[in-house]
């Protein structure tokens, strides 16, 4: 299974305010790997709902609505930067692939520095660790995960 977002070179600003971006597009998380699991690092990678992987992401200016979805087996989700947090999308339909139909979605788990964001100045965002609520937006998972 793969996680899929479009690569950027742009650097990540300090803050959304930091990267002025054009009348109806908003600051984006953009990044690619090549593998990612969705289950929790302490169940080695096997079991609950959280990152199995560390991130490097950046920042550019897109449509301020993403899409996340499943298809040719690849995942693809989106994430964007809304003052000190990350907001990031995942599709809903994830709860039906096998391996995840009997995983509690309701939180997700994020482990201390395991996800980070570099600013255009050098200085690393980190995203907090600890266990977030999920919400349901749209056939999509929303995480609200805040950033330090």
């Amino acid at each position: 299974m793969q996680f899929t977002w479009a690569q950027s070179s742009k650097p990540f600003p300090g803050n959304s305010t930091d990267l002025p971006c054009p009348v109806g597009t908003c600051p984006m998380i953009t990044f690619s790997i090549e593998a990612f699991n969705f289950h929790k690092p302490r169940t080695e990678c096997k079991l609950g709902f959280g990152l199995c992987i560390k991130l490097d992401i950046g920042i550019t200016c897109s449509s301020c609505t993403g899409k996340s979805s499943i298809g040719d087996n690849k995942i693809t989700a989106w994430g964007k930067v809304m003052g000190n947090a990350l907001e990031l999308h995942i599709p809903a339909a994830l709860q039906q692939m096998a391996g995840f139909e009997k995983t509690d979605m309701r939180s997700f788990q994020v482990e201390e520095q395991s996800i980070q964001l570099k600013t255009s100045n050098g200085a690393i965002k980190m995203v907090t660790g600890g266990i977030y609520p999920v919400g349901i937006r749209e056939n999509e998972l929303v995480i609200n995960l805040p950033l330090y």
